[in-house]
């Protein structure tokens, strides 16, 4: 589809003074070249004040063609001569056409055929005209210059022949010349009417078949080398597989024994010869691997890309009749042009042959003809089997960018079809056009359709320029916008839509300007001005009228303020008109940005209006891709401020009484920019209020989410108060209870308003669970730059303490807080000392009794073992709290907290398991507390009293020794270390007053010398023994053996029948008692003592035997039942 905007016309309007009836012009940069009926070629000049003849020169013949090539810096003539019998043409190449001549002298022209030697007419003063002539012997088609490379392609029947400018050097001479060479010839398979040369892409086309074809150059010695290892593998294994393979090609007409010899009916035939692999919706056709005569070449793929006039067997459908413009006119609601265009010159098919690409003929080694070393790629081929076509102009189009480097292949390098800006080639499209509309093709990076064009009336020239189509046709000028820069702005940038945006390329394409000439005969272009030569034939006269008009071009600053100010006269009445209008323009003034090496500063800012533009478009109600408000809004460099109050303004110029809701767009962006990161946005209090009002008015229930967590600093705590009390009150006239971010939003707001009682009530009713999720999340509601402690978190810490633990070892667990962090922040003041917060020895507490936490083991048990033994030795007495009673009282489990052996409960302070379940004797209770009516789960307050200063009075409660229980089940652990065991030894070597100072010692000296543990548990407790011996030492004989003689040689020392020997006694019998329920007999046995006393040891020997007989009784019956289970 083409929209039809009135917005572009030329800034200035020059006639260009000539007098002779012009034949056909071109220009360069900054110079028109007019070719005279009077066999001249007239050079001139385009500046601001007009036009001015710089030079002229005679040409051979006259002129029907004329083009100029800026990289060799010559002009390329097709001339004719007309006589009685026929009609002649001649391709004559002027090399020195700018040389030197003294004023008021005519200068003589040399004629010389190409590729002949002509020392005699070689001169080292350049005093005359260069011109080389090409023989010519059948009707020229068209001719195409390659203004990068300096090459150019002469189009002849069905043939096209490449040629190149060389340096020759005279023998035995000190002379040179530039000469013209062939260096490669095609043979297409359809009669030419057009081309288009650029680096090594050509396009070529008859009335109603074109393709695109890309040269490709490789080393041919390194090809063959690599073709042949290839056939002398298959032969060897041929020859191991025993079976022979016969290759056959059937060569095609018209191609060289040099190709058909490289084509073979082997399906893996690529491996040999590798081409550019197909892209997305890539239409290619490779040159071997094929054979034409015998194989189909792929077919046309439909792509989304394409439109729907093209079907998957090439064929490009439409109406079955063809239908003219309709131009409806301004439609009264909207405000745009509708245009409705039926398909590209109706049904088209496929012709009948195979596409192919064409043959070539590498004539680089003169004259004798080889294809090796040369391939072309067909990249696209469209036919029309109906004749309903009427192709007359095929453009390629380069675009290059000096920020690229494309990769060149090796065998590349020496190329005659690349130039030395190849490398920064960042696209490369195709303009195929019709009498009445042309298509536009990508065909690097990747094959595609762009988009399509249709003209008012019938074409006469098609001229890309500074991304704008300019289309002469009978009647004037008509300028289209081009899409060709868009292809290559997309391979050069990467758009991810959240900080950077750009128009596709399927916008449709828009006819900005109509300038009314009559009898458009030839269109070319300079740097800034468009060269239109008209003729009109005098009525009832056989005299012809001329003109020759310079159109200055408009300045990409002034074209985008014409294209913004059109789209603002539309933006009420046309909404999606305004949006096309800043789309062109911003695709304008972006081509203008990447093209043009010293970008105007004017330019800049244009761009970055028209990003404000469009993310303000996109941020209106009622708008589809609203999302493309968000990074139009970015590109713009807009601050929040200046955004909001855009929003803001849009609201209130509407109209009284209208009903103004704030776009999806808008609130996209806001959701983007206030949750980005954690560093406060630069913005006003008074813009800060108004962005609080944008998430009432649409989207309430992230008010709390933007007071809470966002980047949003500067507001006011009573208008946002003020806001989030409504949003409260409305959920709560719904009957719907307030969320927990608009609770937090509340505590928030209140610690700021400086209502703490308030804010303790509303955190109270937050659960548990979803304030530590909450907080994990959002860490920042915690602490302020890892520093210290927000308001929020310090309230939490006083009121709700056991939550707050958990929330910070949540935040530990998500790698947000580390150990150290976190003892920092809860310690307060560096220089006291952490055993006296009971907040740090609680966190440690909770982080040691997961085993996930295991790797933190280490630092985490040896600090908290630290804390429990400073404890003890200070003597820290219960504080003043709700006290649990005694049965009720837990010891912390999991993880690196493991059960307390048995018997430490009969180790000092301790005299047995009911001692640790007394009343405490240092505290006392009230009498009206003690009521039978209390429920057995309350807590009881008490009074802590210090009733003795003596060291020997020591509580055995477990409220006062809390801090040796959970050491001593620390140390109870599997995972027990000897690094910590040492610690804790060196801790209490000097403190030998420590309450609990022996069990602390034998449970870490259990580890680091067993012996030595087993010979002090005999020597001072021989009533736990038994069960020591169980706990350390395990399966394990040989310490149980060691245990048994050390316990014998104690017995022998002691006095008979005095009260130690029956405690020792009694120890022994216990040891004899779990060896008999633990070892088997012949280890048993093995254990007792020699000179034993067999009545006595006779007991336990029994009760071994029946153990173990139960225990094979035991597994016996599990091996039946097994065995059944198993059989049925």
């Amino acid at each position: 589809m083409v929209r039809v905007f009135d917005c572009h016309s030329f800034k200035s309007k020059k006639v260009v003074p000539i007098q002779d009836e012009p034949l056909a012009i071109c220009a360069d940069e900054k110079h028109v070249f007019v070719a005279t009926r009077r066999c001249t070629v007239i050079v001139f000049a385009i500046t601001e004040e007009g036009c001015r003849e710089t030079r002229r020169f005679e040409t051979v013949s006259l002129v029907e063609q004329l083009l100029y090539n800026p990289t060799k810096n010559y002009l390329i003539a097709v001339e004719f001569k007309k006589s009685w019998k026929n009609l002649t043409k001649y391709i004559r190449v002027y090399l020195n056409w700018d040389c030197e001549i003294a004023q008021g002298s005519k200068i003589k022209t040399k004629v010389r055929i190409a590729g002949k030697s002509h020392s005699s007419l070689i001169s080292s003063a350049q005093n005359y005209l260069d011109v080389v002539e090409i023989p010519v012997d059948r009707k020229i088609a068209d001719i195409s210059v390659c203004s990068q490379t300096g090459n150019f392609a002469v189009a002849i029947d069905r043939e096209v022949k490449v040629f190149h400018l060389v340096d020759k050097t005279v023998p035995s001479s000190g002379k040179s010349y530039r000469d013209v060479e062939i260096f490669l010839e095609l043979c297409w398979n359809f009669k030419l009417v057009t081309l288009s040369l650029c680096e090594d892409y050509i396009v070529c086309s008859s009335q109603n078949e074109f393709q695109a074809v890309r040269l490709e150059y490789t080393d041919s010695d390194s090809e063959s080398s690599r073709l042949s290892q290839i056939k002398l593998e298959r032969r060897r294994s041929d020859d191991r597989e025993g079976q022979g393979h016969v290759y056959r090609t059937t060569p095609s007409p018209g191609s060289s024994y040099h190709t058909q010899s490289r084509l073979s009916s082997l399906a893996d035939v690529d491996e040999i010869f590798e081409s550019d692999p197909p892209i997305i919706n890539q239409i290619e056709y490779s040159s071997f691997g094929q054979n034409r005569s015998t194989n189909h070449s792929p077919n046309i793929h439909d792509t989304s890309d394409l439109s729907s006039s093209y079907s998957s067997s090439t064929r490009i459908s439409d109406d079955d009749y063809f239908q003219a413009w309709r131009f409806d006119g301004e439609d009264s609601e909207t405000g745009e042009i509708s245009i409705h265009l039926p398909g590209l010159q109706g049904t088209s098919k496929s012709l009948g042959h195979k596409s192919s690409p064409p043959v070539l003929q590498d004539l680089r080694g003169g004259p004798f003809k080889s294809s090796g070393g040369v391939k072309a790629i067909t990249l696209l081929h469209f036919s029309d089997a109906g004749m309903r076509e009427d192709w007359q102009q095929v453009s390629v189009i380069p675009a290059y960018l000096p920020g690229i480097s494309r990769k060149v292949e090796p065998g590349s390098t020496s190329s005659p079809v690349m130039s030395p800006r190849y490398r920064n080639l960042a696209s490369m499209c195709c303009f195929v056009s019709g009498g009445r509309g042309g298509c536009l093709y990508s065909l690097y990076p990747r094959v595609k359709l762009i988009t399509c064009y249709r003209y008012t009336t019938s074409a006469v020239k098609i001229i890309p320029s500074s991304g704008l189509l300019h289309v002469a046709t009978k009647t004037g000028v008509e300028t289209y916008t081009a899409r060709d820069s868009i292809v290559a702005i997309h391979q050069t940038e990467e758009y991810d839509f959240i900080t950077k945006a750009s128009p596709p390329t399927e916008l449709d394409v828009c006819l900005i300007g109509i300038q009314p000439f009559i009898g458009t005969q030839d269109i070319t272009v300079t740097n800034d001005h468009l060269i239109l030569l008209t003729k009109v034939e005098e009525p009832h006269s056989e005299d012809m009228m001329w003109s020759l008009y310079a159109l200055q071009m408009c300045p990409a600053a002034d074209l985008y303020r014409d294209m913004v100010s059109f789209g603002c006269k539309v933006m009420e009445t046309g909404p999606s008109s305004y949006a096309h209008m800043l789309q062109e323009a911003h695709l304008h003034v972006k081509r203008e940005m990447m093209f043009t090496s010293s970008a105007d500063a004017l330019v800049e800012e244009n761009f970055l209006e028209s990003a404000a533009l469009l993310g303000e478009h996109y941020s209106l109600p009622n708008e589809e891709d609203w999302r493309l408000c968000l990074p139009y809004y970015i590109m713009s460099h807009l601050s929040l401020d200046d955004i909001i109050r855009q929003a803001v303004q849009h609201k209130q110029h509407k109209k009284q009484g209208s009903h103004f809701t704030y776009g999806k767009g808008l609130l996209y962006y806001l959701n983007y920019i206030l949750f980005l990161d954690d560093d406060p946005v630069d913005i006003k209090q008074s813009c800060g209020n108004e962005v609080l009002h944008i998430y009432h008015e649409t989207e309430p229930e992230r008010l709390s989410h933007v007071l809470l967590i966002s980047r949003l600093h500067t507001f006011s705590p009573e208008t946002a108060m003020d806001l989030l009390k409504k949003w409260m009150d409305h959920n709560r006239q719904r009957e719907e209870n307030a969320s927990d971010f608009d609770l937090l939003a509340f505590v928030k707001l209140n610690l700021t308003l400086v209502e703490p009682e308030t804010a303790r009530t509303a955190l109270v009713a937050i659960p548990e669970k979803n304030f530590i999720l909450i907080c994990g999340v959002h860490p920042n509601l915690v602490h302020k730059d890892f520093t210290e402690f927000t308001p929020l978190a310090q309230l939490m810490r006083q009121h709700r303490p056991n939550t707050f633990l958990h929330m910070l070892v949540e935040l530990f667990d998500r790698g947000v807080l580390t150990l150290d962090t976190s003892l920092k922040l809860l310690q307060n003041i560096e220089d006291k000392d952490m055993s006296t917060n009971t907040h740090i020895r609680d966190y440690l507490e909770i982080l040691v009794k997961d085993w996930k936490r295991k790797y933190i083991f280490e630092d985490a048990v040896s600090l908290l073992c630290e804390i429990y033994i400073k404890r003890i030795i200070s003597k820290i007495l219960p504080s003043s709290r709700q006290l649990l009673l005694p049965h009720q009282f837990q010891m912390p489990s999991g993880g690196h907290f493991t059960g307390r052996f048995a018997w430490l409960d009969y180790l000092p302070p301790f005299t047995g398991p009911m001692s640790l379940s007394r009343r405490c004797q240092l505290i006392t209770i009230p009498s009206s507390s003690g009521s039978l009516q209390r429920s057995p789960s309350a807590s009881i307050p008490v009074k802590v009293v210090n009733r003795a200063d003596s060291s020997d009075d020591k509580c055995p409660c477990c409220f006062c020794n809390e801090d040796l229980l959970k050491l001593q089940s620390l140390l109870c652990s599997e995972e027990l270390m000897e690094d910590l065991c040492r610690s804790v030894t060196h801790q209490i070597q000097n403190e030998a007053d420590l309450a609990g100072w022996d069990s602390i010692w034998l449970l870490c000296v259990r580890v680091l010398d067993w012996k030595q543990a087993t010979e002090f548990i005999i020597d001072r407790y021989p009533g736990v023994v038994p069960k020591f011996m169980s706990c350390t030492y395990g399966m394990d004989p040989e310490r149980w053996q060691y245990g048994m003689r050390c316990l014998e040689a104690v017995m022998k020392e002691l006095p008979s029948s005095s009260s130690g020997e029956e405690l020792y006694v009694q120890a022994y019998r216990g040891i004899l008692k779990d060896l008999s329920e633990l070892l088997p007999p012949d280890l048993f046995l093995s254990l007792l003592p020699a000179d034993g006393s067999f009545t006595f040891v006779l007991p336990y020997i029994t009760q071994c035997f029946r153990h173990q007989c139960a225990k094979t009784l035991k597994n016996d019956i599990i091996d039946k039942g097994r065995q059944m289970v198993t059989h049925h």
